[in-house]
């Protein structure tokens, strides 16, 4: 007996051999029968692996078709099997072509000669055309052989980017801030914000104008993150904190050997590190002439030439700067280049300090307060005296005085306990008469609601309409932030309490006999439709 192995034998063969040996009875044909129908069965299961082969195929070949690197795949005798859509456009070859040839024939194509087939390599430098790029092969072997290989190609300029991109990260060269962080219910502030917004989508340089503290860093981080160059670094540089030789290193580089010290290697500028992303230049108003003029050329030609350099280097970035001085005083006294200050403020922010937007300083206070996991009504019996200080450090002096209060973390501290605070402020402004309107953040209390009166009361003499909005409008002029649905509620209740009558139309809101003589403190009664205000 020979055994021939597992094998496909066709079923009129067999009957053939069955007849020839005169054993083809009715067992023999049972036993055909049954086999004719496994062939059927195993022919069917061929079938179905090959349809799912196939469609594997075409789903690797759209895969790599998708990657940035150039795939070329071969059979053992170096024939092209597979050649991605990346390796076409490096090649500049179709893949109708590259079937056609041997990987060596390819490469000879682009005067490349190739090792051995057989030979695996990794991260090989190559000119392919006007492109370099990391080229690597990996040997495919079955049972101890060779069947082929895969070639990757992979841009040098990406690498390099990559590389780049998470050295500067590493370093800190990226936007920790975006529009999302910034705190403010102020309508002035807002409007900063959409026109912030508006700036981030063009590539035009960006000054931002400013008192210190008032978050002008916060707003660059924010038109970064916000812009087509937010995957690209963020530079940021102190203008005022380097000497102006350190500055001018700093700003440009330096090759080896341009100074006593100077590392070897020579060292890259942050504008060159900020290539293709956004440098952000702080207290741009503290530089000197001389730096005026070579940022300025900068500016201009796009071009940076290193401090003891011969080679100008090209660069594309983008300048945000920022000052809290006056430049364009500066220029008229001749302290800062008119040119520089033109080529600066192409697109101008100007953010308002603190003080003209203290409508923002319960929301801000809270903020900070719950960044540092304290209880944000600590800061309830201090809103008075915040209100009153001038904040000449703005929002870097509220944030450093609500560190002390979530560090003492105190329900009982009083402003004359903060640092930097006026002391008897919350005594002046206990002793405010009943008619005036008290600064604090609202809490449903007697107290607030009588505020709520007598922002109607003031309404009223004025000659104002006093409807939920308005009120809530005249709330946040007045420090208090509260919700139109808070006011509805309120006003709910002053007319549940006798306090205001409530009319539909043009009746609106009227000040009762009682609620006029809690406001006034008086026995004169108001006429009806004088203390009228229209609810809107």
């Amino acid at each position: 007996m020979i055994d021939i192995g597992e094998r496909v034998i066709d079923v009129s063969t067999l009957v053939d051999i069955l007849t020839q040996l005169n054993l083809l009875h009715s067992d023999a044909r049972d036993i055909l029968s049954v086999y004719s129908k496994s062939i059927i069965t195993r022919s069917q299961g061929i079938q179905i692996t090959m349809q799912g082969l196939i469609h594997t195929k075409l789903l690797l070949q759209q895969t790599l078709d998708m990657v940035q690197d150039g795939v070329i795949a071969y059979d053992m005798n170096g024939k092209i099997t597979f050649f991605n859509s990346a390796a076409q456009a490096l090649f500049d070859c179709t893949v109708q072509e590259a079937v056609q040839l041997t990987v060596n024939s390819l490469f000879a194509r682009v005067k490349i000669e190739l090792d051995a087939l057989t030979d695996e390599f990794s991260q090989a430098l190559l000119q392919i055309k006007k492109h370099k790029v990391l080229a690597s092969r990996q040997i495919i072997e079955e049972n101890g052989h060779s069947t082929g290989g895969v070639l990757t190609l992979k841009a040098a300029r990406h690498v390099e980017e990559q590389e780049l991109k998470l050295w500067l990260h590493a370093k800190g060269h990226h936007a920790k801030y975006s529009f999302d962080d910034l705190v403010t219910t102020s309508s002035r502030m807002k409007n900063v914000v959409e026109q912030a917004e508006k700036m981030a989508n063009s590539d035009l340089a960006v000054l931002i104008l400013g008192e210190s503290g008032t978050g002008k860093e916060l707003f660059a981080h924010a038109i970064h993150q916000a812009s087509t160059r937010s995957s690209y670094p963020f530079v940021a540089v102190n203008c005022s904190s380097l000497p102006d030789n350190l500055l001018e290193s700093e700003l440009f580089g330096y090759e080896e050997g341009a100074f006593t010290g100077a590392r070897k290697g020579g060292k890259p500028g942050l504008f060159e590190q900020a290539h293709k992303g956004t440098i952000f230049l702080d207290e741009i108003g503290d530089i000197s002439p001389n730096m005026q003029s070579r940022l300025l050329r900068v500016l201009q030609q796009k071009e940076v030439l290193k401090v003891g350099g011969t080679r100008l280097l090209p660069v594309d970035v983008r300048v945000i700067a920022a000052t809290n001085r006056d430049l364009s005083r500066m220029v008229n006294d001749g302290a800062f280049r008119a040119d520089l200050y033109y080529r600066l403020k192409v697109l101008q922010l100007l953010i308002p300090p603190l003080r003209e937007r203290k409508e923002d300083i319960p929301l801000l206070s809270a903020h900070f307060l719950r960044r540092r996991g304290a209880d944000e009504q600590l800061v309830d019996p201090l809103l008075a005296s915040l209100f009153k200080h001038d904040w000449h450090g703005n929002v870097r002096e509220l944030e450093n005085a609500m560190e002390y209060v979530a560090f003492m973390n105190d329900p009982n501290l009083s402003a004359s306990d903060i640092p930097g605070l006026d002391e008897g402020d919350e005594r002046e402004f206990a002793a405010i008469s009943p008619n005036e309107v008290p600064l604090q953040l609202y809490h449903s209390t007697p107290d607030n609601e009588r505020f709520i009166l007598n922002l109607i009361y003031q309404a009223k003499t004025s000659g104002r309409n006093a409807g939920r909005r308005s009120l809530v409008e005249q709330a946040r002029q007045n420090g208090v932030v509260i919700h139109e649905t808070k006011v509805r509620s309120i006003i709910e209740k002053l007319r549940s309490e006798g306090l205001i009558e409530v009319s539909t139309g043009r009746g609106g809101i009227t000040l009762t006999e009682r609620g006029y003589h809690l406001c006034c403190g008086n026995t004169e009664k108001g006429k009806s439709g004088a203390m009228g205000v229209t609810e809107g």
